[in-house]
């Protein structure tokens, strides 16, 4: 079902009857089972009907063909979603639209000797292996929302020193890869709304905003029950092909840029080290070589591409048809006929046509089996797990004054060696303007230990009093902590005046004026350091 709404393949309930026989077929002639006619299975409309509850799929079946319009109910929807957008005041940078595709990131051409080796090695499994992504832009071309990019691993083995965080996606993974319900509510709430919050300050206007999506079994039902500023609403069945904006030649442009940064990387790789094939060059390319490369192929993506996908759903606010660039896919095209090896320079456009597009047909039984068995043998294994274990590495201030040691050392050791005065001053500004986020954080914690000395106005949170020290009538530290209350945007302490006062007096640390207050005299001394905080008497 994942797999032919995917393809935008029709989905009925007699299709489904069919492929659970045959499916059922398949799994008793592989059986070890002697009289394999004792086992039937009839796939009966009640059956089917048990079914389709179960996954909730009575909304999202396709009875017609996948490829056809009904143009009146696309009339129809258009004049509902700008009436929807007068009456509420959304303007057409606050109407955005999400869309799943499908990517086979280690894809190489059929005609390429990689492609034909691949297919007889069982070495080369990632030639089959595919992520979901979900892309999402607005109608005024001016936004795109981080990628959300579904895999079957949590962390691959190459992620393995690498913070997620860091990542040009939001990664999630599950044992097939596919969109879920659980991981498009996740996106929804904890990403796209506050990109779109986030969006809407920059520009001056309202948080608020209309979500267009298509009826896919993975998309969350209850989004409006549980939010109000963003109203989700639903194309009409049979018109994704017409009106989804991010199908209108978006998701092509995108995966063009993905096979022009792929090919591009390969020719560098090449040039670099002139024994490498490009069949050693595809065996080392990971995930993370892909994940990179999405990242800027969607930045590739123009403003102008993200109208053009617009132009149908709203064609009374978008501008007129800017067109493509020719030039990308003669781009692609060339750079994979100069790649050395048998069934390169033999490629067309078609060749290349057919790597960005998934094959429109249904997965075969065989394709199903192994589809299910391949998730079976999954669990358990070690770079697969629904958590992430492997700690990511931290900038720890033992680090950052390593970089700053050694970019000292590369810095004098350009000044002293190099005769070139031009060339050490050009590189060694190359090496300052590197440098510069490394020091920025460098100052910051400097920063923060030294607000350390303010930790023994705290002394035990279990309520023990802090050491007493002679200092100055100024300093807190002269007087004894009894008690510690934490509030929400302050803390309240309890000291006492004088030895023989029944009532305390509350003093309140509030982190805004850096001065101290002094118990004796209710006077501000000479300012100390200015990491103290500003105590204000509230009895």
């Amino acid at each position: 079902m994942q797999d032919c709404y995917s393809k935008r393949l029709p989905v009925s309930t007699k299709r489904i009857q069919n492929r659970a026989k045959q499916i059922y077929k398949s799994l008793v002639e592989l059986s070890d089972v002697v009289d394999k006619d004792k086992y039937t299975f009839q796939g009966s409309r009640g059956w089917v009907q048990k079914f389709i509850k179960r996954y909730n799929l009575a909304s999202k079946l396709v009875s017609g063909d996948a490829t056809s319009d009904d143009t009146e109910t696309t009339r129809r929807y258009i004049e509902e979603i700008y009436k929807m957008m007068n009456e509420g005041g959304y303007l057409p940078c606050q109407v955005f639209n999400a869309v799943e595709t499908a990517l086979y990131w280690k894809k190489m051409p059929e005609k390429s000797y990689v492609a034909k080796e691949e297919a007889m090695t069982t070495g080369f499994k990632d030639a089959k292996d595919r992520v979901s992504l979900l892309f999402c832009c607005n109608g005024s071309g001016d936004f795109k929302a981080k990628p959300l990019l579904i895999h079957r691993s949590a962390r691959p083995r190459p992620f393995q020193n690498i913070s997620m965080l860091t990542l040009p996606v939001h990664w999630r993974a599950n044992k097939n890869g596919w969109m879920t319900k659980g991981v498009f509510e996740e996106w929804f709430m904890t990403h796209f709304r506050a990109e779109v919050k986030e969006y809407c300050a920059t520009k001056n206007i309202s948080f608020k905003a209309i979500l267009v999506l298509d009826n896919c079994p993975g998309y969350s039902t209850n989004l409006n029950d549980i939010q109000n500023e963003i109203k989700v609403i639903y194309l009409p069945p049979n018109t994704q092909s017409l009106l989804q904006p991010m199908n209108q030649e978006v998701m092509a442009t995108f995966k063009l840029f993905y096979l022009d940064h792929t090919f591009e990387d390969i020719h560098k790789a090449l040039v670099d080290d002139e024994e490498l094939t490009v069949r050693q060059y595809w065996k080392r390319f990971n995930i993370l070589h892909g994940v990179r490369f999405i990242g800027k192929a969607w930045q590739a993506v123009t403003q102008g591409c993200l109208l053009n996908g617009w132009r149908n759903l709203l064609p009374d606010t978008t501008p007129d048809f800017v067109g493509f660039e020719e030039d990308n896919m003669t781009r692609v095209l060339n750079m994979a006929k100069a790649l050395p090896g048998d069934g390169f320079q033999d490629l067309n456009e078609n060749d290349i046509w057919n790597m960005m597009e998934s094959p429109e047909r249904e997965l075969n039984d065989t394709e199903v089996l192994e589809l299910v068995d391949k998730k079976q043998n999954d669990i358990g294994t070690e770079d697969d797990d629904g958590d992430c274990v492997e700690s990511s590495p931290t900038l720890t201030m033992s680090n950052l004054k390593k970089i700053m040691s050694y970019y000292e050392q590369l810095t004098q050791l350009i000044q002293e060696a190099d005769p070139s005065f031009e060339r050490k001053e050009s590189v060694t500004a190359i090496l300052d303007r590197g440098i510069a986020p490394y020091k920025e954080i460098y100052r910051e914690r400097q920063a923060l230990n030294k607000q350390s000395m303010i930790t023994p106005l705290f002394g035990s949170f279990s309520g023990s009093p802090a050491p007493q020290k002679e200092e100055p009538a100024f300093s807190l530290y002269h007087n004894q902590l009894q008690q510690i209350t934490m509030t929400t945007q302050k803390m309240k302490m309890t000291i006492p005046t004088s030895s023989n006062s029944s009532t305390p007096s509350y003093i309140t640390l509030t982190q805004w004026n850096p001065i101290s207050y002094d118990m004796a005299t209710k006077s501000a001394p000479p300012p100390p350091p200015k990491h103290l905080y500003h105590l204000l008497t509230t009895n």
